[in-house]
This record gives C-alpha cells, sequence and structure tokens, in this order.
C-alpha cells in the first residue's frame, strides 16, 4: 500500500470508526417516532412530494413534461451516481419504492426547495428529505474538490487549513447523516448514498463498489451488473480495502 493510499485509507477510517459510535442512539435517548417509521407512512411528517402516479418507474417523467434544465439535472444526478436510478426504467413503481429510490418528480422538488427547509423536513423524520440534504453536501464537497484543482477532499484539506476548517464539518455532517439512514433505514438506495458520500468525503472511489454489493445484499437484484460497469469504469481497485468498506457498510445496515 503506498504511503499516499495509507494516508488517504487512514482519514477515511478514521471517519467510517466514529460512524457506529455517532449513529448509537445516546444512553437513555430513543430514536424519534418519526425518525423510526417508514418515509412512505401515512401519519409521518409532509414529505417533500407525494408520488408520480406513474404504474412504472419512468427516470425522466413523461418526457415532455420537463424543461431543458430539468432534463439536464437528472441526467447529471444519474450520472453522478453511476446510473442507479436510470437502470430502474420499467420496473413497478412499488418495487422501486420498496428499494428505497426517490422518484425523478421528488429529486426535481426537492431541488426547489432551501437547504434549511430540507434540514427541517430532515429533523422531522422525512428520510428522503435527509438523503436530498445529503446529496447537498456532497454536491458542496465536489465543487471545493473542483474549484481548487485537487484530486480528492484529502488533498484539498492538506492544502489548505482554512478549507479544512470551514468545510471539515461539512465533511463529517454530510458522511454521519449518510451513516443515520443506512442504520435507521436500510435499503439499496441507503448504500448507495453511503457509498457516494464516502467517496467524496474519502477521496477514494471503492467506497462505492462495495456500497453496490452491499445494496445487492439489501434487494437490488442489479449490484453484480453495476458492480461490473463500476469496475470497468475506474479499474482495479484494493480488494482488502473494498472488503473492509463492505464489511463495515454492512454493519451499520444491521445485516449479520
Amino acid at each position: 500500500m503506498s504511503t499516499k493510499f495509507g494516508a488517504k485509507f487512514a482519514i477515511f477510517s478514521a471517519i467510517s470508526a466514529s460512524l457506529l459510535v455517532a449513529c448509537g442512539q445516546p444512553p437513555g435517548q430513543e430514536v424519534s417516532k418519526s425518525e423510526s417509521r417508514s418515509s412512505d407512512s401515512a401519519s409521518g411528517p409532509k414529505k417533500v412530494t407525494e408520488g408520480n402516479g406513474y404504474s412504472t418507474f419512468k427516470w425522466d417523467g413523461d418526457g415532455s413534461s420537463l424543461s431543458s434544465e430539468q432534463r439536464k439535472y437528472l441526467t447529471d444526478l444519474s450520472t453522478r451516481y453511476n446510473g442507479i436510478f436510470a437502470g430502474l426504467d420499467g420496473k413497478p413503481q412499488s418495487e422501486v419504492d420498496a428499494l428505497g429510490f426517490p422518484t425523478s418528480k421528488e429529486w426535481l422538488d426537492a431541488k426547489d426547495l432551501t437547504d434549511d427547509e430540507l434540514l427541517d423536513r430532515a429533523k422531522q423524520g422525512d428520510v428522503k428529505a435527509k438523503a436530498f440534504y445529503v446529496d447537498r453536501g456532497i454536491v458542496k464537497l465536489e465543487g471545493l474538490v473542483s474549484s481548487s484543482g485537487a484530486e480528492n477532499i484529502t488533498e484539498v484539506f492538506q492544502a489548505s487549513p482554512a478549507a479544512r476548517d470551514e468545510y471539515q464539518k461539512l465533511a463529517i455532517d454530510t458522511q454521519v447523516a449518510a451513516a443515520e439512514i443506512l442504520k435507521f433505514h436500510p435499503s439499496p438506495f441507503a448504500a448507495y448514498l453511503f457509498g457516494q458520500t464516502s467517496a467524496v468525503t474519502g477521496g477514494m472511489q471503492f467506497p462505492i463498489a462495495a456500497s453496490i454489493a452491499v445494496a445487492g445484499d439489501l434487494g437490488d437484484t442489479r449490484s453484480p451488473e453495476l458492480l461490473q460497469a463500476f469496475s470497468n469504469k475506474v479499474g482495479a481497485m484494493d480488494s482488502s480495502a473494498v472488503m473492509s468498506s463492505y464489511n463495515n457498510m454492512r454493519n451499520i445496515a444491521g445485516l449479520k
């Protein structure tokens, strides 16, 4: 293992090791009733949006009703998450709901909400709003890396103490929130979200591979094909790092 990789892995491992503690219930404190219920419960707080009315999942809706900006947003989103949304096209909506995936309409509606509005809904127990809030954090961190000309967030923090002071809390809060979703509401989408978050905050690609495998364990039958496509895209990864991340995610998700 190279010194450069070892430093990145040490930072990622330090964050990951703290997640089970951060996500655990503090002594004497119960998980809120709204947080412990499914995000689709009719008795829960108001969701970001209601269902889109389609009997089968369609990532771009009916196409003609979307603006070019909306279509670009959905295309970019699907690309960032390695095609996990578009690959669901044509499946029964109820099946997609069971996998934990928000609809395209829910993503578009959430796009129009402020960070504070999403955070408020998340605090009320809206799991999808919490997922959208996590994605906002991912985008901000990715934007920081891009604007800094660095390869990953680790290099940004090492090169700029000012950026570290400003963004380190965001990185930790985003990672912990993603872990909370995976721990209290395990689903394939929760695994994908956690893997994407871990890749950005850790500066490495292997958590995404691990999350695809965990998503398969949680019921996404597309997992082998998605994992093969991702492996073809990024090339060889450290197998021990992938396995360590995989076991950590399974542990968070409560899988034995």
